[in-house]
């Protein structure tokens, strides 16, 4: 116990790694060929909407229109009340 008060510090550390000094290149070359693909796919390739969200919607035909005669009477306006006294009478349908 006394050896570990007396060592300098920090000798007993491991070294650098070396599967870190490997994964940075990958890792960059990785990321060189995204960035690579996506700016020639922007420049290539054409989009006419330019990245506009749109949405392309089947939608059923509609039958052909009836007939006058098929369509159901609108019903009668409500008669009017009499005007006995001069008033005026507002009914709210």
């Amino acid at each position: 116990m006394a050896e570990d008060y007396t060592l300098p510090l920090g000798l007993d550390r491991p070294g650098p790694s070396r599967r870190r000094l490997r994964l940075l290149p990958v890792a960059s070359a990785l990321l060189v060929l995204v960035v690579g693909f996506l700016a020639g796919w922007a420049i290539l390739f054409r989009d006419p909407h330019g990245g506009e969200p749109r949405v392309i919607v089947d939608l059923p035909v509609l039958p052909a229109a009836l007939p006058a005669a098929a369509m159901t009477p609108a019903p009668p306006p409500p008669e009017a009340p009499e005007d006995n006294n001069g008033e005026i009478i507002i009914r709210d349908p």
